[in-house]
């Protein structure tokens, strides 16, 4: 991935559905750092699935952590009807007011195009990381065979190393088979 193509926002929340009548939304978190994020006067861009600026903001009020995720209340949003046209949008931030990530840590964009090995064998390119309800998992390119969906856990991914340019994945019998 050139400087190019990283991502001017990275999301940080998803719109779920309106608590109350007053204009509250649900949203769930999508950052490690939800306290950074989700604070009094942090203006928030709306986004579209791919993450990308939709237009319009979300100006924090109010935020507090709300059945595994959290509750906003918007400036901008005051009634139950407006935080309904907004579910299922991202919350976005630009990428510069993001927590750094730790030194073992990273954002899930610096993971595409990294090459996926298992040992010195090369099995595949990350194309995306895919947010799924069991959770992320990355999708592998592969040129040989269709591409495969692998699921983003400490059993399977065994390290990245940005500077190698490679994920290393011991992952289960026959799974690279499918």
């Amino acid at each position: 991935m050139t400087e190019a193509d990283r991502p001017a926002h990275l999301a940080v929340g998803i719109v779920r559905r309106p608590h109350g009548v007053k204009g509250a939304m649900t949203v769930s978190v999508l950052t490690d750092h939800p306290s950074a994020v989700f604070t009094e006067g942090r203006r928030l861009l709306i986004g579209d699935r791919r993450g990308e600026p939709a237009g319009g903001t979300v100006t924090v009020e109010q935020a507090s952590p709300h059945k595994g995720g959290y509750l906003i209340v918007s400036r901008e949003h005051g009634a139950r009807e407006a935080v309904d046209d907004l579910r299922g949008a991202m919350l976005l931030i630009p990428v510069e007011e993001a927590v750094d990530p730790e030194p073992d840590e990273f954002f899930f964009h610096q993971l595409v195009g990294l090459t996926a090995r298992v040992g010195e064998m090369e099995v595949g390119v990350v194309a995306e990381v895919l947010e799924l309800p069991a959770g992320p998992a990355l999708l592998l390119r592969r040129e040989k065979g269709s591409d495969l969906v692998i699921p983003f856990v400490r059993d399977i991914v065994q390290g990245v190393s940005l500077e190698e340019g490679v994920v290393d994945l011991d992952p289960p019998e026959g799974l690279l088979e499918l």
